[in-house]
């Protein structure tokens, strides 16, 4: 299991391991765990998970705060509560993405990507990265931080930009112009959510 860049040494991301569901409805209070994690919370939750044969799978995540991370439990209980298709929101993500937009919810003060809300893009490495390597570049971190921070961006009633650098799967980090907005209620964690498309356009390979 992964967790918080600034604690753990990630081999799986964070947001690999949250993508993995079809469907998957209680985001909130797990972040609010692993983020802002206080003694004695726990949470229980479904998740439909697709697996390696191609059958889908439902499985209950038992989370509980152990600070400065949690405790985590999978159960199968795919036969005693049925898998349940995505829903229309899911679905209206799903088709976001495949215009280019790309939804993630970030954690400025961790310098990392929690989570995407849309399907991952194939050019961004979210997946497996070398100790020490943070999806956004060292040089930007503060600059990510400390436009969170700002009065500005906490009065703010609508998303504001910023220029940052992400690394891609040729493990080289290029700029987007990342669109963010409150998580709301913040859940306690300072978390937001951002959002992206390519600015360098793929090239076709031959």
């Amino acid at each position: 299991m992964s967790g918080r860049e600034s604690v753990y040494t990630e081999e799986v991301s964070l947001a690999r391991i949250l993508s993995l569901g079809d469907r998957y409805d209680e985001y909130a209070p797990v972040l609010q765990q692993l983020f802002a994690p206080e003694p004695g919370h726990r949470s229980q939750s479904l998740v439909t998970v697709p697996h390696a044969e191609g059958r889908l799978m439902r499985w209950q995540v038992n989370v509980i705060a152990h600070p400065p991370g949690v405790f985590t439990i999978w159960e199968d209980v795919t036969d005693v509560r049925p898998v349940e298709p995505p829903t229309l929101h899911q679905i209206g993500l799903d088709s976001a993405q495949s215009l280019g937009l790309n939804v993630a919810v970030i954690a400025p003060q961790q310098g990392t990507l929690a989570m995407f809300l849309t399907p991952p893009p194939d050019w961004v490495q979210y997946n497996y990265r070398q100790a020490g390597v943070s999806i956004f570049h060292p040089d930007d971190l503060g600059k990510l931080a400390d436009f969170v921070d700002s009065d500005n961006f906490d009065s703010a009633e609508h998303s504001q930009s910023i220029s940052i650098r992400i690394l891609n799967i040729d493990n080289e980090y290029e700029p987007i112009n990342l669109t963010l907005r409150p998580y709301p209620d913040a859940l306690g964690s300072g978390l937001v959510v951002g959002s992206f498309m390519r600015s360098t356009p793929s090239v076709p390979g031959p």
